[in-house]
């Protein structure tokens, strides 16, 4: 997100220009005023470096050579590209820490399904998934039936900072629950809304054993846009 705006130096430039955040040159004439989703600080970049791609996260221009460019054409910041989770066995194996996790928080009242794959996709997965764009899918999961055997599948979007990929993890594997303890015949009856909410509310409940402050605020302000940020389909 950007504001524009336009200086005037009654046709000489100025003495004193504020520099660029992204080339660290001198802004003179046009200069544009971009929001870091991530810190929530205004930053002044440039009318060039504002034509540039901008970060999956956090929202700003990458400078060019800074960036990192996964398969599926998302660019990171230089900055960003260290927090996110890329590898399949990666996120494979923090969601099956989490999981982990989940048994021990909610040991005295339940435990969540073992039958479960979890995998990593891409926007190019999600677009043969879904025939659409889903420009905001975190993750989805699937149920499944083979040889009348019935397990999940977890799939995670790579590119995701780590502990929203935990997040995501710990929304999926609630899915999976409530497909385990919740009768077909009510699940069929089940509002949209009313599951999403429980799987988030575990979501939420899992940061807060994390001490995670910074997700738990992204969580709480999700919940307002769930048909946007949360497209998890059962197939």
């Amino acid at each position: 997100m950007f504001l524009f705006v336009s200086l005037l130096f009654g046709g000489s430039l100025a003495a004193v220009a504020d520099n660029c955040a992204i080339c660290g040159k001198p802004i003179y004439g046009q200069m544009y005023v971009w929001t870091d989703k991530i810190t929530g600080e205004k930053e002044l970049v440039c009318a060039d470096c504002s034509k540039l791609p901008t970060c999956d996260i956090c929202g700003l221009p990458i400078k060019a050579g800074d960036e990192l460019v996964l398969p599926d054409g998302r660019y990171f910041c230089a900055r960003d590209a260290k927090t996110i989770v890329v590898k399949t066995d990666e996120a494979e194996r923090i969601c099956a820490g989490v999981k982990d996790d989940l048994d021990r928080q909610f040991s005295r009242f339940t435990s969540f399904p073992t039958n479960v794959e979890v995998t990593a996709m891409d926007h190019i997965d999600a677009y043969s998934l879904f025939q659409s764009e889903s420009p905001g899918l975190l993750g989805c999961t699937q149920p499944l039936t083979d040889n009348g055997v019935k397990h999940y599948k977890i799939s995670l979007m790579t590119g995701l900072p780590r502990v929203e990929l935990k997040e995501t993890c710990a929304h999926e594997y609630s899915h999976t629950w409530v497909g385990e303890n919740v009768p077909a015949e009510r699940h069929a009856r089940l509002d949209r809304d009313a599951e999403e909410g429980f799987c988030e509310m575990i979501g939420y409940l899992y940061l807060d054993s994390q001490h995670e402050e910074a997700e738990k605020k992204r969580v709480l302000a999700n919940t307002y846009h769930w048909p946007i940020i949360r497209l998890d389909r059962a197939a």
